[in-house]
């Protein structure tokens, strides 16, 4: 995983991605392999495999404020409001100090009011022909 950081500083998201799936496929187990392809599956704008990436590192046991707020940004990129505000509740109950996790707690819930504000002013037309 030495040779995916280094890969990662210099943004070569398909080195990372390669560097940890080899590494899963050592150790199925390696969490931190399955949030650091996650994170480069994120930049590629994969969501959906980034998503399966950080459900797999937390059920694996790497329970730190990075990674539920790695997957609460994932959910915010795919419009999930809600579970990215809770992701991120999540991140900043585990490290009141996580500084990005208050940050992209902010993003997510100035967006959601801004969509329900958006729903208030220009309601869908009569039998949700949207």
């Amino acid at each position: 995983m030495d040779r995916g950081a280094v890969f990662y500083r210099k943004g070569d998201w398909d080195a990372v991605i390669n560097d940890n799936t080899q590494a899963i496929a050592l150790n199925p187990r390696l969490a931190q392999a399955w949030n650091n392809r996650g994170v480069a599956r994120q930049y590629k704008g994969d969501l959906d495999g980034a998503l399966a990436d950080f459900e797999q590192a937390i059920k694996l046991g790497l329970r730190l404020a990075p990674s539920y707020n790695n997957r609460g940004v994932a959910r915010l990129l795919k419009g999930d409001l809600n579970e990215a505000i809770s992701d991120q509740n999540q991140a900043i109950k585990l490290d009141p100090h996580f500084a990005g996790a208050w940050t992209d707690r902010c993003a997510a819930r100035r967006l959601l009011r801004f969509c329900r504000l958006k729903a208030r002013i220009y309601p869908p037309p009569p039998g949700n022909a949207w």
